[in-house]
């Protein structure tokens, strides 16, 4: 398997597992008794590892978002208790989401260990939250510990993609819509009317080969048979979740 099969094939699985995640109501609940209000802890929490910023920074950063949504809950979130902390709580939740969500039969202690090799040799340049999140420590137990790693090469994807749309000449937004259609754009922030992007199919195409492309190198740090088993246990855990 290639660096590039081995990219695409986790590519679907590690994205849904954050958003899974990301979007268990449970994520928030021990947040909300401290004064956060829903996504203003997704924002606080996710891009607290750029440090106490301005809205425009984690905008620059985020990319697919309404930017008056960003800088209403950037703000929002922050004022509970510093971006640093936010950060630190949202690794601590992602954590007990693996822990709780992830099912047994799966080598995880495996998969972590390769999992570290694809962090480590990943590139960061443009990729401020992955280098953020690539920084954040470590839970002790195994599931958890995944699920902070998956959530990490997560943010690589994700800070790949927005590079490879930026670089295409595709704004944000309309990837957002190319991508979702309308309810994933208003899902981001953005209000109706929305312009059609029926022509950009065949660039998002070209968007996605390049975000791989971007990535790739990352996945050259383990051997052919590496990668498949890393493949194997990513869909496996994705396949067992609870």
């Amino acid at each position: 398997m290639t660096p590039a099969d081995a990219a695409d094939a986790v590519a679907r699985p590690i994205g849904s597992i954050g958003s899974r995640f990301m979007f268990d109501p449970g994520t928030y609940a021990d947040a909300a008794a401290l004064g956060y209000s829903g996504l203003d802890f997704y924002f606080a929490g996710r891009c607290g590892v750029l440090g106490d910023t301005s809205s425009d920074v984690v905008n620059a950063a985020l990319g697919f978002f309404e930017p008056d949504t960003v800088a209403t809950l950037w703000r929002q979130g922050c004022a509970v208790e510093g971006a640093t902390a936010a950060a630190q709580r949202f690794n601590n939740a992602c954590a007990a989401w693996g822990e709780a969500h992830f099912g047994d039969g799966v080598d995880y202690h495996e998969l972590g260990m390769l999992a570290d090799r694809v962090i480590a040799a990943a590139p960061s340049a443009a990729l401020p939250i992955f280098a953020g999140w690539r920084a954040m420590p470590l839970a002790p137990g195994p599931k958890g510990s995944v699920c902070q790693r998956l959530n990490v090469l997560r943010e690589l994807r994700g800070g790949a993609h927005l590079v490879s749309v930026v670089a295409s000449g595709v704004s944000p937004y309309e990837a957002v819509l190319a991508q979702g259609g309308i309810p994933n754009a208003e899902l981001f922030g953005f209000t109706a009317p929305h312009p059609d992007t029926h022509h950009l199919d065949s660039t998002m195409a070209e968007i996605e080969v390049r975000t791989t492309r971007i990535v790739e190198p990352a996945f050259a740090a383990l051997t052919d048979s590496e990668r498949g088993r890393f493949v194997d246990l990513v869909r496996a855990t994705r396949a067992g979740l609870v």
